[in-house]
């Protein structure tokens, strides 16, 4: 088992201890990036919330900074919570969620939307707070849950979406403007989980109820919300799974009348599609780059199956930044060009795997690594389902340290899907321990790109077609690797360690 000194992911941002969930105000600063994120510095359980604070010159070696914001003031003495920053005039503007207890009622914990100010180090928090109330809204809604301002500036205005729950008990999109970042206006619900587009039948939305964490964005002439919806139904044919996801959704922003048009997208044909495949990936945040780049990046856990060791001192990790990208009308992500750098500086081996021939990578520590393994579906023909029936052939990925611990990564050509399994893992309360996501083909072929570190795997499909994140612990820190194939001959892989 390890200790509470642990190793730590090599090239994943986790906090120096205590808990960590939500990235926070991800932006550019003084010519450096900045992650905040939600943390309890006091427990590896989470509590009361502050904002953690990291920076980093490439996104990748970050260097951990005093905690920017502490629940102290009558507004947020309950929590400081999920929010976001804009640059402004040398200043560094963060907008985040003030939690407080409700005087009428000490049980209900009231949410209400907060500015702080600073230079990059130290952050004061703006005497008009909270700068958007309840009186902000022209209707009744449940004020307890009324969070996760997303702020930007359009032409010299400010905006703020902010999600909230309806009295129906569905969730909302709220967006408010600005002039000055401490007068806010309501001026419409862009969206909410309970319109028509959502529901794949008459029961059951498929964003589920309440709404989490929004964000904001035109990349290549497409407006995008991202959003993670909480008590969602297990969709096979849509790729939902039960409790919390996160989605992206596609469609039109009208500046002038602060409207959202949704638009189906190609990628499911559906008006909502996870952004990512995995059971660990939510409350996603994005970015822009001085470059032009749209990063993002995303807690890397699950709150329905949290798996870190009880003897961690610290607990929660991001994910890899992801450059967002269209390509043939679908939505991918790459690793950012950063990680690509460094990758390329390192040795790597490779080769061709045949059927029945296996390959067992045992000499070398691969507790991190970047497998590549690209193959073609050489007797699958999509117009012809006999043959289709007929393949019995499947790709496994194995980590281990011995034959009782091990997660497994296998794809089956007959069903098209890759599943990801850690029953035989270290689980602290994992209830949700395979998941399986379905794998697109082009021509046959099929790339699978495992970045793996330490304790965790993404997995970027299709160079980015989808992307499949997912978390293990294993009882050593030491770790073998092993490929195993009873398919396709022609198998390449490329693997670094890392």
């Amino acid at each position: 088992m390890f200790s509470k000194k642990s190793l730590r992911p090599k090239f994943h941002f986790s906090c120096p201890k205590g808990w960590m969930n939500d990235p926070n105000g991800f932006s550019f600063f003084k010519n450096q990036f900045h992650l905040f994120y939600q943390h309890n510095p006091k427990s590896t359980k989470w509590d009361t919330m502050h904002w953690g604070h990291a920076t980093s010159k490439n996104l990748l070696d970050w260097k951990n900074q005093k905690i920017a914001l502490f629940p102290t003031s009558p507004f947020d003495n309950e929590g400081c919570f999920s929010g976001s920053a804009i640059c402004q005039n040398d200043e560094h503007i963060l907008m985040y969620t003030g939690v407080s207890k409700n005087p009428q009622n000490q049980t209900e914990l009231l949410q209400q939307q907060c500015l702080a100010t600073g230079d990059g180090k130290t952050y004061k928090k703006n005497s008009s707070n909270p700068v958007i109330k309840f009186s902000n809204l022209p209707f009744e809604f449940c004020k307890t849950d009324f969070r996760d301002p997303k702020i930007f500036c359009d032409n010299q205005k400010y905006f703020c979406l902010c999600v909230l729950k309806k009295l129906d008990g569905f969730g909302a999109i709220a967006i408010f403007s600005s002039d000055n970042l401490c007068d806010w206006k309501f001026q419409n619900l862009l969206l909410n989980s309970n319109d028509k587009e959502f529901f794949v039948n008459e029961q059951f939305s498929s964003l589920g109820k309440m709404l989490e964490c929004p964000d904001f964005f035109s990349l290549q002439d497409n407006d995008v919300i991202i959003v993670s919806p909480q008590e969602v139904c297990q969709n096979e044919k849509l790729e939902f799974k039960k409790g919390n996801n996160s989605v992206f959704i596609l469609g039109k922003f009208d500046k002038t009348k602060l409207t959202f048009q949704k638009i189906k997208n190609e990628q499911n044909n559906f008006f909502a599609t996870p952004l990512d495949f995995g059971i660990d990936f939510y409350a996603p945040q994005t970015m822009q780059a001085p470059d032009g780049r749209r990063i993002l990046i995303a807690w890397m856990q699950s709150w329905e199956s949290p798996i870190t060791p009880d003897n961690f001192s610290w607990c929660g990790q991001m994910t890899l930044p992801r450059e967002l990208f269209f390509k043939d009308n679908k939505l991918f992500q790459k690793p950012i060009f950063e990680y690509e750098q460094k990758i390329k500086k390192l040795p790597f081996i490779s080769g061709n795997l045949s059927r029945n021939m296996n390959g067992i990578f045992d000499k070398k520590n691969y507790s991190s690594f970047d497998l590549t393994l690209n193959f073609s579906l050489q007797n699958f023909s999509e117009n012809s389902k006999e043959k289709k029936q007929d393949i019995q052939e499947n790709l496994c990925v194995k980590i281990f340290d011995n034959k009782n611990n091990f997660v497994l990564f296998t794809f089956d050509a007959q069903t098209q899907e890759l599943t990801f399994d850690r029953s035989n893992s270290l689980l602290q309360g994992g209830t949700i321990n395979k998941r399986k996501v379905k794998i697109p083909t082009s021509k046959n072929k099929i790339s699978l790109r495992f970045i793996v570190d330490t304790f965790s795997s993404e997995v970027f499909i299709n160079e980015g077609e989808k992307v499949f994140t997912n978390t293990f612990f294993l009882n050593k820190n030491v770790r073998k690797l092993k490929i195993e194939t009873t398919i396709f001959s022609g198998l390449h892989f490329k693997l670094v360690k890392i």
